[in-house]
């Protein structure tokens, strides 16, 4: 009998589908003696790269594939050979684009081919006649699958056989394989469960339920002594002919199909335009560097020039040499579009800023020179592929790769050669890459707007199919694996996420094995938690773990080629993912586009040749670009930011609010931690501020390098580099720009190749060894390191041993410092912009976060900070952006930012104004926008305080709004009056009154309308019960005292760890900040909303929270809360003293207050005193007389009482009256 193959294998990138990883099928196949794998995704080729080469590294005979849907039918594609690989990618993306959700192909969708084998599926469902013969049009090599398995009805083997005969198409025999070992059945059906997140208890699909499962625990990888031992045993009934048959022909697709190996392919990097007159990209290459160097270096002192023409050479000729002159071309072309369309770039973006060439070619604008920055941090020689070229003698050569192969000419750069060529009388028979090189790595900052432009911008420049995103797996990490097998099992969403906040981060190196550990300590607290069932399922999501859960976008990276992609990797299109937003960078895409991305991760992308970029949007160039318009259009000046850039950097005022700590909006420098260590290190040279942001990290603050750096700008004699041995030698000189301390990669480098003695190669190979942690290659370098240094500095052993050990601790967090050095000049222009055109720049920055629920207010309280005002909307003054005043002192709110009206109803009321002038009045104001005008239109105009200007309170034309309209709809019916021919300007018959509401529902309204409050604040005037004025002068990150708050936002989530928090952006009027309230109060809080949900019945809230027993005895102890709303409610914030003397919330409630603003005090008449209520009325009026006469303070109250009469409990409010002790006494 010969060999058999499982030809149907599911791996986990068949997410909740297959179970088995790749390392798990080939760990199965040496210990079968399994010489031939198939591997054959559902809907995807994403492990095809990693398989190929596990399955090279093991002998093992790889044969790829992809599971699709097919006209409604399952069928198997295998690729025969490299073109039916590249076939196969190309259907994976037809069937995508038909539907990225759930793909499908169509027979249409197919083309006739002889390099695929087709298996259809017939364990799942019987297929049809029509449905076989037309598949067999289109795909030469077509069989029907013969499984025999347990739970494969007999009717259906039987229908396979008569189909074969009825339509001559021959049966193949498989195993259907999920998981690699016996053992995994249970695993592998409880993730195929987690697909909807089906109950292990629920009905399995197999005995007529819902519950994904398998037939039998069979689909394992089987050898041919398994497969042929489990027939013989189960299936004596079927015909031995048959099985021979289904056998023989398993060989035989095995035996038709070549080995595929996917390689180093040249001329896959896009292919510049080269305009004339130039005819080659160097010539081309060159004159654009000359171009830079007139624009950029002429003018420049001449030993400037010099080092500007040392570096220039140094780096043409790696560049040269290296072939990535196209790449420069490329980059080039894309940031000038974008810059030429007005989108701006910015200064630049990682270890690019150390090339002087990328500098002339505008790539970034950061001066390598000026800052000292690296060109070997980028681009080292010997980054680019290598080629082996074999001659007609045997000899070869080693030579960087060209667009065909690079050797070495008379004037050290390359030329191109071919096969067949002759060189030095040898003839080129062969050439094979051995080094795939590694290309230069260029990020690009965009406006975010202009992110998705620029993609489309290059889809039209090289090809619509010739740029693409990069899919991202996403393993199980320790925490979401424990709690998905929870979910199926179970256990309760509280119960499980108590347990899992204690295991490992996303972060953290460790594992579920590690918590199991008896012997491991760390985690002895996580097992004492672990009943048995418990136990059990952390045993069972350690198997889980490191599994792919999902697949995501690359944030940023886009692969460009001059072939279609999907002609070298396989591709698929994926719907826009959820980006998120921070404070700095946000990644901008329309969410409802669908994008075609790369099913290779671009590591094993650009193994084949593909070059990937890096497309980012940052928001600090929006508030740039922005601020600069405005200060063009209103105030007639023209400002070159380049200019600033290029100049001293030596603004003293810029300098103060750094040195201040006054921040915000600054990129980079608006967390409160690294505005703490501005004000202690009072930077007042531009070279403090990378050093600052390079520092501000978890790694180095963790050491206290913060402080240590402080220290030393303060202190010159602090500034010592590392050991008083090194003064005066190198390694003094490469860090007296950082006051001694060693702050970026660069200066580790630079002390290799000044003081140690180091190539710039070898310098930049230790780097990246120490960063990654390589102890062979470290171990080799450290000896010339330690004697270099020894040399250089006649430093003691002790010394050198220290501060190799320092070095390597470095690396762990050390910054680049061309990155640091660009982003901090971003930085500093905002911060130029913000100090000396206020209003400019903060009308930019509202305008930038005008829909941003969180961060508007935030900024509104920041500009108001500054002495500028915000003004509420006015429809007499109001543009649709948020605009400066007229004198340029403050800042409007724009119309068109008025919540629940359209922008086009609000657009029409400008033009209008625009067209025929300003409002007079509220009359004029409806009759003139009579079509666009409704009642609800009308009200939230009032509420926004946008009609302020016509004199009217809020509250009359809110309450009288319908009145209004209606009295305007019958002027309109009376067409046919005697006065139609008359100009409509009387009033519309009503009334309106001057009162309006109190403070906080005014307030209440106008943050509804507007999302924060703009023309005052709940707060304003805000007194206790005893008639005190409440004044708040505190910064919400400072109290520890009692704060009243109101909340310009409230949002509910969930964290990693599964738990519900909630954060609200909190305004003491005094400071808004983000608030997280503690997980005492969100219970509360969640319990209010399951009892609001089950009617009062808590039982049934329990049930509807999923509570373990546990937990329910803990929530009885528990008085339900009221969810914070926004805007329209005050609340009582107090504190307590947490661990280390740290100060946290302690609890938050609703506080009621009077229509004065006082909060009230609330009086409850017990139901045995209502009789009483009378008499204690009348009593108030009389003390309350009393107490004028004698000037005594007065309170507001609000007193409950239970109405018999309507048989519930009713509230009266009775303001500014004397409460005495004998009153009370009645009542209570």
């Amino acid at each position: 009998m010969k060999n058999f193959t499982n030809l149907i294998l599911y791996s986990d990138y068949s997410v909740n589908i297959g179970y088995g990883t790749i390392d798990e099928y080939i760990n199965a196949c040496k210990e079968k003696n399994i010489n031939t794998l198939a591997l054959t995704d559902v809907n995807s080729m994403m492990g095809i790269f990693r398989f190929l080469n596990k399955c090279k590294a093991n002998n093992i005979k790889s044969i790829i594939g992809v599971t699709l849907e097919i006209d409604k039918n399952n069928v198997t594609l295998l690729a025969k050979n490299l073109q039916g690989y590249h076939e196969l990618c190309r259907i994976l993306m037809l069937s995508t684009k038909n539907n990225y959700e759930e793909p499908f192909l169509r027979i249409d969708d197919i083309k006739e081919t002889s390099n695929i084998v087709a298996i259809l599926h017939t364990f799942e469902k019987e297929v049809s006649e029509e449905f076989v013969n037309q598949i067999k049009l289109k795909i030469q090599d077509t069989y029907l699958e013969y499984t025999l398995l347990l739970g494969n009805r007999q009717h259906i083997r039987q229908n396979v056989v008569r189909l074969s005969e009825s339509t001559n198409t021959p049966i193949v025999l498989c195993n259907p394989t999920f998981y690699s070992t016996q053992d995994d059945f249970d695993m592998c059906e409880m993730n195929m469960a987690l697909s909807h997140n089906y109950q292990m208890s629920e009905t399995p699909i197999t005995r007529g339920g819902l519950r994904p499962a398998l037939y039998s625990n069979e689909h394992y990888l089987k050898s041919t002594e398994e497969v042929s031992d489990y027939i013989e045993k189960n299936y004596q009934d079927v015909k031995k002919e048959i099985i021979d048959l289904a056998f023989e022909n398993n060989s035989k697709i095995v035996d038709s199909i070549e080995q595929v190996e996917l390689e180093y392919q040249l001329g896959l990097r896009p292919i510049p335009n080269i305009p004339a007159p130039y005819t080659d990209n160097l010539s081309y290459f060159k004159a654009l560097i000359q171009e830079g160097w007139n624009k950029i270096v002429v003018g420049k002192p001449k030993q400037i020039q010099l080092e500007w023409k040392r570096r220039i050479q140094n780096e043409l000729e790696v560049i040269h040499s290296n072939d990535f002159i196209d790449y420069f071309l490329v980059v080039r072309e894309y940031i000038k579009w974008s810059e030429d369309n007005g989108y701006p770039t910015g200064t630049g973006r990682g270890s690019c800023g150390g090339s002087c060439i990328a500098r002339l070619l505008d790539i970034h604008k950061t001066d390598p020179v000026r800052y000292d920055l690296m060109f070997d941090r980028f681009l080292s020689p010997g980054r680019s592929a290598i080629a082996r070229i074999t001659y007609n003698d045997n000899s070869f050569e080693e030579v960087p790769v060209s667009t065909i192969k690079n050797i070495n000419s008379k004037d050290n750069y390359t030329y191109t050669i071919h096969v067949g060529d002759s060189i030095d009388n040898k003839i080129v028979t062969d050439y094979k890459i051995v080094d795939i090189g590694a290309a230069p790595d260029v990020d690009t900052d965009f406006i975010p707007s202009a992110r998705s432009l620029v993609f489309k911008h290059c889809q039209e420049v090289y090809g619509e199919n010739n740029i693409t995103h990069i899919i991202t797996r996403m393993p199980y990490k320790p925490r979401n694996a424990f709690k998905a097998i929870c979910r199926i099992s179970g256990v309760s969403p509280q119960e499980a996420n108590a347990i899992s906040e204690s295991l490992p981060d996303s972060t953290s190196k460790d594992t579920l094995l590690n918590v199991l550990d008896e012997k491991n300590d760390e985690y002895k607290a996580v097992r004492l938690q672990l009943n048995g069932k418990l136990l059990d399922l952390m045993k069972k999501a350690s198997r889980l773990e490191g599994r792919t859960s999902g697949t995501g976008v690359h944030a940023c990276g886009v692969l460009i080629s001059s072939k279609e992609i999907c002609d070298i990797v396989p591709t698929a299109y994926k719907k826009n993912p959820h980006q998120d937003e921070d404070e700095n960078e946000i990644f901008v895409k329309d969410e409802n586009e669908v994008y075609q991305v790369s099913m290779f991760e671009y590591p094993e992308a650009e193994s084949l040749g593909l070059i990937k970029m890096d497309f980012l949007g940052l928001d600090t160039l929006s508030l740039i670009n922005d601020t600069v318009k405005l200060i063009k259009q209103y105030m007639n000046e023209d400002i070159n930011m380049q200019d600033i850039i290029d100049g001293n950097l030596d603004d003293a005022d810029t300098y103060k609010i750094f040195q201040k700590g006054e921040t915000n909006g600054i990129f980079q420098f608006t967390e409160q931690g690294v505005q703490e260590m501005l004000k202690k290190v009072q930077p007042s040279e531009f070279e403090e501020l990378p050093a600052i942001t390079a520092i501000y990290r978890p790694g180095p603050m963790s050491l206290g390098l913060h402080d240590d750096f402080a220290i030393r700008k303060h202190d010159e004699s602090k500034r010592i580099p590392f050991s008083k041995e090194f003064i005066n030698t190198p390694i003094d000189e490469l860090t007296k720009n950082t006051f001694g301390a060693i702050v970026y990669q660069e200066q580790v480098m630079k002390i290799a190749q000044e003081a140690a003695g180091f190539t710039s190669k070898e310098a930049d190979k230790m780097r990246k060894a120490m960063g990654k942690k390589k102890v062979e290659i470290l171990n080799m370098l450290e000896p010339k390191f330690k004697n270099g240094i020894i040399e250089k500095t006649h430093c003691s052993e002790d010394t050198i041993n220290e501060f190799w050990s320092q070095l390597l601790g470095f690396a762990q967090y050390g910054f680049n410092k061309s990155h640091a050095v660009s982003y901090a000049l971003n930085s500093y222009q905002s911060a130029y912009l913000k100090v000396h055109y206020p209003v400019m720049w903060s009308t930019a920055a509202l305008r930038m976060y005008a829909n941003n629920n969180k961060k508007f207010p935030k900024y509104v309280a920041d500009v108001e900070a500054m002495g500028i005002k915000v003004l509420p909307p006015n429809i007499n003054e109001s543009d649709l952006l948020i605009s400066p005043t007229s004198d340029l002192s403050g800042i409007t709110y724009s119309i068109s930012n008025i919540k629940s009206i359209s922008t086009a109803v609000l657009e029409s009321f400008v033009l209008e104004r625009h067209k025929n002038g300003q409002y007079k009045d509220i009359t004029d104001f409806i009759n003139r926008n009579r079509d666009n005008l409704t009642a609800t239109t009308l009200k939230a105009l009032a509420c926004s305080g946008c009609l302020d200007c016509f004199g009217n309170t809020r509250k009359s034309i809110y309450e009288n709004a319908e009145a209004l309209i209606k009295g305007l709809s019958k002027k309109k019916s009376n067409v046919v009056s005697m006065f139609s021919m008359v100009d409509d300007v009387d009033d519309v018959g009503v009334k309106l009154d001057n009162k309006e509401w109190p403070i906080s529902i005014k307030m209440a309204n106008e943050g509804k309308a507007l999302g924060t409050y703009l023309s005052g604040n709940p707060l304003d005037g805000l007194k206790s019960q005893d008639g005190q004025e409440i004044i708040q002068t505190k910064h919400l990150k400072n109290c520890d005292t009692t704060q009243y708050i109101t909340f310009l936002d409230v949002s509910q989530k969930k964290t990693k760890s599964g738990n519900t928090v909630i954060i609200g952006t909190a305004d003491n009027k005094a400071s808004r900040m983000e608030i997280r309230l503690p997980s005492k109060i969100t219970d509360r809080i969640m319990l209010g909303i399951a009892l609001d949900k089950s009617n009062g019945d808590r039982n049934e809230a329990y049930r509807i929270m999923k509570l373990s027993s546990d937990k329910i005895e803990q929530f009885k102890k528990l008085e339900p809360l009221e969810k914070p709303v926004k805007f329209k409610q005050i609340y009582k914030l107090t504190y307590k003293k947490a661990y280390k003397g740290r100060v946290m919330i302690d609890n938050i409630e609703p506080v009621i207050v009077s229509e004065n603003n006082q909060i009230l005090q609330e009086i409850i008449v017990p139901k045995n005193k209502i009789q009483n209520l009378n008499q204690f009325t009348k009593l108030l009026e009389q003390e309350t007389k009393q107490a004028n006469l004698s000037n005594m303070k007065l309170t507001d109250i609000l007193i409950k009482y239970y109405s018999e009469k309507e048989n519930c409990w009713k509230t009266r409010e009775i303001n500014q009256v004397y409460v005495s002790p004998s009153s009370i006494r009645l009542i209570q």
